[in-house]
Parts: structure tokens; C-alpha cells; sequence
């Protein structure tokens, strides 16, 4: 029988069966070879100098060291110091590897202990580069005993005068250990002039500052202070800042950069500082009061200018006429205007009048007539006009419209413009009356005895601190 055949299928075709790619010549393959290692090996120094060129820069490294927490009635309290280092916050972008880093701040050092036993490793680890700028702030109550500096920490109790304080002398020298290239110390104490309950009748905390600071064999530390001998570091309660502590983080987010090399030194920032205090000072007291920042080199102490070429900060190119307190201090701009120069129209008594104040011949002269106008019975004495008087030098004179000349009764009592007299400080009667109202208020609420009643002490302590801090401080 024969066999059927059967159809064979055919076979189906895919559609990836497209036509076959020419194959490349080899000398293409080579250039794409080229190609490609090139491009590779520049993507990856590129990342290799995204990655190591800026660990090979200087860096500058911010530390706050706050001393915040005085327990009250022990030691008088350090007025607006959170709101202080919170002011430096605006360095984010300058410090640090890449400016990403904020200011450090050492709340937990605020003791003795801790200032003693950890804040030169805690230097260390922040800036181990020698390389590196390290810059602390550091706030805390500078005093003065038997010819050596103190600071007073956070655990002072003046019964046990033998704890709760470090020699300033120990904080520079764990600051000269730091292995930085600069160490830079900014200084905001010793508020106080006197305090007989420590027997310390004259602060002299600036001038042995200088003594400990000079002591100090380190051509690398450098301090700038507050204030000098006989002065204090001054308050801004309009602004809830120390002054020092405000125009010092203006100064170092660009506004003391002068030479617009985008650099900020150590220099701009010290004559900045000092400009600005000192001008405030003035100012804010009518000349009364100064305040003077002090600058001191490890080894050699107080110096007058500072000539070394010490790079901070990459500058912001902020105006220095845009600084904080000129615009927002109460009392700064009044006296700022008042001091400004009278306009040059402006005439004083005794003084020849201009064109525009002298009397105008249209209305000092008498008006001419012609003869066919004038009257017929009208004789010549009777068209001149009457002779002036001589006016009485004694008398105030005071200009008219016309521009002659009257004499009036001064004024008994002028009642003074309301705007200035808002300006004015209250009477100092008025404040010693409410400070002794509010230490009597103060007894009142601390006497446990008069009853069991809720009072701030329970429902709200920390007011009650900032209370007793506040009125302490006057």
C-alpha cells in the first residue's frame, strides 16, 4: 500500500527573524572601545575630585558653649544666651564640610565636670585637621579672686566656692591643644562689675585676661572679648540679645567682609565689632557709657590691630548698612537723626538772612505815585516814609511772613513735642518703685506659710525662673 505524504509544515517565520546586522568593522570597535574607557575614566575622577579635593580644603568649624542654666539667686544670671547662640544659626552654609554643617553647640559642658574632663576631647574630634578653623563662642560669668580669672559654671553655689567653677586658664589651654590651624575664642562674660557675696568688690577679669591669654605660648589662639576693664558686656532688651553676641553673627554672615575679596579674615571681623559696639555704646547712652572689644594673641596678649592673614569665612557680600540694631534698637535711630547736622537754609539769630528770608522791596518800601496821582494837599514831608526804629538787640526776634522782624515774649514753660517725650527713658524713681514692687511680689508668692494655694512656683516654674532671673539682673 502506498504511503500518503504528508505536506511537511512550513516552517513559521518569527518575527525577531529580521535581517542579520552587518557585523562591525573592527577598527570601529576599537574607536568605541577608546571611546568608552575615556568617558569612564572621566566620570570617575571626576567623582574622585567631587569626592576628595574639598576634604582637602580648610574648613571652618563653629562651637557654641553656652553657660545657660545659673541656678537663681547663686550667681546672676546670663541674660538672652539661648537666643545668642540661636543668632549664629545663620553660618548654616558657610562652616562645615560642603557649608552643610550647623553650629555645634556643647549644652552638656555647661558644669565644671564636664568642662574639665571632656571639653578639650570634644575640640579635638570637631576640628582634627590641622588644617582647619575652629571658632567658639563661649558665654558664661567671668569673675575674679585673689588675682585669678574664673568662670562659673552652670553648678555654682557661691557656700561652696570651691565647685561649680573652672580657671580660665584651663579652657585656653584645652582650646591651644585643639590641633586646628587657628583657634579663635569669642568671649561674652563677665557682665558683672562687683559682687560683694563673693567678695569680689572690682571685677578684674578683663585685665587678668590678659595675663592668662599672654601666658599662653600659642601663636595660633586668639581671643576677641565683649568689653574691657571698667566696662560690661551691654544688653539690647528692645532686641532680647547681648550686643556682642548680635554683631558678632552679622559680622560673620558677611557684613564685616570690607575688600571684596570674598573672603572674611579675622581682621574684618575684629574691626567690624569694634566699630559697631562702639558706635551702639555711644549712641545708646548719649555718649555716657563704652564698650570697647579687646583683642589678644596666645603669647603675646592684648594687640591693638591684627595684621595676620587669618581666613574665616567665604564672605556673604552683605552691606554693613544693613546691620540688625540700627534699624530695630529702640532709641538708636532718634539719636542718630538728632545728631545729624541742622539744614544750611535754616537762620540763626545774629546771622545775615538769605535772599529767600530777607523782606521783600514790594512790601518794605512804600509804593510810588506820580504827581498827577498824588494827592494836592499832600506836601513833601508826607511822601517819605517813616524811619525804622533801631530794634532792641536784647529782645527775641522772630520772622514774619514778610520777613521783618517782631518782637515777642519768650515762652514760659514750652510744653515739649509728644514725640520726643515718648522717646524719653522713664525717671529712674519710677523704676526703683517697680523693682521694689516686684521683690515683694517676689516674697510674696516664695512664702510657703500664708497657705497651700497653687502658685507660679508649681504650675508654671520656668516663668517663674525667668522671673526671678529678670529681676535679679537689675
Amino acid at each position: 500500500m502506498a504511503s500518503s505524504t504528508r505536506p511537511t509544515p512550513q516552517r513559521r517565520q518569527s518575527w525577531r527573524a529580521g535581517g542579520k546586522d552587518q557585523p562591525m568593522d573592527p577598527q570601529a570597535k576599537r574607536v568605541l572601545r577608546v571611546v568608552y574607557g575615556v568617558v569612564g575614566l572621566g566620570l570617575i575622577g571626576l567623582f574622585v575630585w567631587l569626592l576628595i579635593i574639598p576634604l582637602l580644603r580648610a574648613q571652618t568649624h563653629f562651637v557654641a558653649l553656652p553657660v545657660v542654666d545659673y541656678e537663681a539667686l547663686r550667681a546672676a544670671p546670663m541674660a538672652f544666651t539661648r537666643e545668642d547662640v540661636d543668632g549664629f544659626k545663620v553660618l548654616k552654609g558657610l562652616i562645615g564640610h560642603g557649608g552643610s554643617q550647623e553650629p555645634i553647640v556643647l549644652a552638656e559642658l555647661e558644669t565644671s565636670q564636664g568642662m574639665r574632663s571632656l571639653l578639650g576631647e570634644q575640640l579635638k574630634k570637631i576640628a582634627p585637621r590641622r588644617k582647619d578653623v575652629l571658632i567658639v563662642y563661649l558665654s558664661a560669668q567671668g569673675v575674679s579672686e585673689g588675682g585669678v580669672a574664673w568662670l562659673l559654671c552652670s553648678d555654682f553655689d557661691p557656700t561652696r566656692p570651691d565647685s561649680g567653677r573652672i580657671k580660665l586658664a584651663e579652657v585656653l589651654e584645652r582650646l591651644s591643644a585643639s590641633p586646628a590651624a587657628a583657634k579663635v575664642l569669642l568671649l561674652d562674660g563677665a557682665r558683672l562689675v562687683a559682687d560683694p557675696r563673693l567678695g569680689m568688690f572690682v571685677n578684674e577679669f578683663p585685665r587678668l585676661l590678659d595675663a592668662e591669654v599672654r601666658a599662653v605660648e600659642d601663636p595660633s589662639l586668639w581671643v576677641i572679648t565683649s568689653h574691657g576693664l571698667g566696662e560690661l558686656s551691654e544688653l539690647s532688651y528692645g532686641m532680647k540679645r547681648s550686643r556682642f553676641g548680635l554683631v558678632t553673627a552679622e559680622a560673620l554672615n558677611g557684613a564685616a567682609e570690607s575688600d571684596g575679596d570674598g573672603d572674611l579674615t579675622l581682621a574684618e571681623l575684629y574691626d567690624y565689632v569694634s566699630r559697631e559696639l562702639a558706635e551702639w555704646a555711644r549712641l545708646a547712652s548719649a555718649g555716657q557709657h563704652t564698650q570697647t572689644p579687646v583683642a589678644l594673641l596666645g603669647g603675646r596678649g592684648r594687640v591693638t590691630s591684627i595684621d595676620a592673614n587669618v581666613v574665616l569665612l567665604p564672605a556673604r557680600h552683605r552691606p554693613a548698612s544693613s546691620t540688625a540694631w540700627k534699624l530695630l534698637e529702640p532709641g538708636t535711630a532718634q539719636a542718630a537723626q538728632a545728631e545729624a547736622p541742622p539744614p544750611t537754609s535754616t537762620t540763626s539769630a545774629g546771622t545775615q538772612p538769605t535772599a529767600a528770608a530777607a523782606p521783600s522791596t514790594a512790601t518794605a518800601s512804600p509804593t510810588t505815585t506820580s504827581p498827577a496821582a498824588a494827592s494836592p494837599t499832600a506836601t513833601p514831608s508826607d511822601t517819605k516814609p517813616p524811619e525804622p526804629k533801631p530794634a532792641d538787640p536784647t529782645a527775641p526776634a522772630t520772622a514774619t511772613k514778610s520777613g521783618a522782624a517782631e518782637t515777642n515774649p519768650p515762652e514760659t514753660n514750652p510744653a515739649p513735642p509728644a514725640a520726643k517725650s515718648a522717646d524719653r527713658p522713664p525717671p529712674l524713681t519710677d523704676v526703683a518703685v517697680l523693682l521694689g514692687q516686684a521683690w515683694q511680689l517676689r516674697e510674696q508668692v516664695q512664702d510657703r506659710s500664708r497657705g497651700d494655694a497653687w502658685s507660679p512656683i508649681d504650675y508654671a516654674p520656668h516663668l517663674w525662673r525667668e522671673f526671678q532671673e529678670l529681676i535679679l539682673a537689675y
